[in-house]
């Protein structure tokens, strides 16, 4: 199978060849019956309308390099082969510009390129010395004058046509490196961000659990030291998988994002049914601190949008409002439906945040990460990525926050058809 490049380059010249080869073909018969009164020109023009169908066949069959060699040759052949035995008069001498043009644009081998133009040069030169010295072997038809207008203004034409297709061609090959480019530019953006989350926060917990099993390892530790320890070791165990499951998560999600046209699979979605969802997987931490995971979203509250983008990130949302909340607090989860656009909330009576640890949340290079109020680890990738997923609907991502008071997270969606 040819590349990209090749197999674009072979359907242009395919494509060209067949309209000058059907043409061609259509004119020289219809020239043939109107030259009728002269034999030799009429069989002369019938046997241009062969070489032409034949071409056309070729074509057909995508035979390109055949076409390559053969179209020029033939018709080379006929030009001299009518010019000798016509003259000039007719002005089958114009179609050496189309072979011309032709060899130009389409040959891919610069000798044979280079070798046949001259060659097709030189043949004009003689031709034009010939007609000074002899006059043509066989007599004209009546409408030569008409037959001269045909063939000059007919190389105009095609002429005409193979700029028209060779510079659209040319947009679209430019186009294709454009995207391909951008598509590059992506793909090394990703690798890089991702080496880069992969490098900040893989690293941390492992290196923490290493620390812990050395430590384990020493046989004069306590009871009670040993099982602190195993706590230890479980809370970096955990934050190790939430931390991979954010960036898989997320990689699956950017990845799709930046190789489709759009970057999203936009959907009907019920909110009040996916906030439900993940109660149910939140479940169990919940219990652990008994926090009341209050969902006063109206029921059939929809929006077109992710199913997965938005899951994850009120996922994100939610495991962030039960690790900073104390035991017995209640986490909130609402929606204000506007006109335009739809306005999601989760609302904890948590530990909160100041000001500077706002303004460093979702800068990947400064943030810092907080620990839980039972000592929970965090990696701090959560809130960044569901802003990047919130974006790509065109949406805002905003916290509300008072130190000690508690935290509430936002996010509005334009509303989609």
């Amino acid at each position: 199978m040819r590349n990209n490049e090749a197999g674009f380059a072979d359907s242009s010249f395919i494509k060209i060849m067949s309209t000058i080869s059907a043409a061609s073909g259509i004119m020289a018969l219809i020239s043939a019956f109107f030259g009728r009164d002269s034999v030799p020109y009429a069989i002369s023009m019938i046997v241009l309308g062969g070489i032409m169908a034949l071409s056309l066949v070729l074509c057909y069959f995508k035979a390109v390099n055949l076409v390559r060699y053969f179209l020029p040759l033939s018709t080379t052949i006929w030009i001299i082969y009518s010019c000798l035995a016509f003259g000039t008069n007719l002005g089958n001498q114009n179609y050496l510009i189309i072979a011309l043009i032709c060899l130009a644009i389409f040959n891919k081998s610069t000798r044979y390129k280079i070798i046949s133009m001259l060659i097709i040069l030189v043949v004009a030169v003689i031709i034009n010395l010939h007609q000074q010295f002899y006059l043509p072997y066989f007599p004209l038809p009546k409408a030569a004058p008409v037959f001269y207008l045909i063939n000059t203004a007919i190389p105009l034409i095609g002429i005409s046509f193979i700029y028209i297709v060779v510079f659209n061609n040319a947009k679209r090959s430019e186009k294709i490196i454009q995207d391909q480019k951008l598509a590059l530019e992506n793909s090394i953006l990703f690798k890089n961000r991702m080496l880069t989350v992969i490098g900040h926060d893989m690293r941390t917990p492992f290196v923490d659990a290493k620390g812990i099993l050395e430590l384990m390892a020493d046989n004069e530790l306590t009871e009670n030291e040993k099982k602190s320890l195993t706590a230890d070791l479980q809370k970096s165990v955990d934050l190790s998988l939430e931390t991979l499951d954010n960036i898989l998560a997320w990689a699956t999600q950017t990845y799709y994002a930046d190789n489709s046209e759009s970057k999203i699979k936009p959907e009907q979605i019920d909110l009040h049914q996916v906030v439900e969802k993940i109660k149910l997987f939140f479940n169990q931490a919940a219990l652990k601190k008994n926090i009341v995971l209050k969902n006063n979203i109206s029921p059939a509250t929809g929006i077109v949008a992710d199913l997965e983008q938005i899951s994850f990130v009120i996922r994100n949302l939610t495991a962030n409002a039960v690790k900073f909340s104390h035991s017995n607090q209640t986490i909130i989860f609402s929606a204000t439906d506007a006109e335009d656009k739809l306005t999601f909330s989760v609302r904890d009576e948590g530990v909160g945040m100041s000001h500077e640890a706002l303004r460093s949340l979702f800068d990947m290079n400064r943030r810092t990460t907080m620990r839980g109020t039972a000592n929970e680890k965090g990696s701090g990738l959560g809130l960044v990525f569901s802003k990047e997923l919130i974006a790509n609907h065109h949406g805002k991502l905003w916290i509300e926050s008072t130190l000690g008071k508690g935290t509430t997270v936002c996010f509005s969606l334009p509303k989609l058809n």
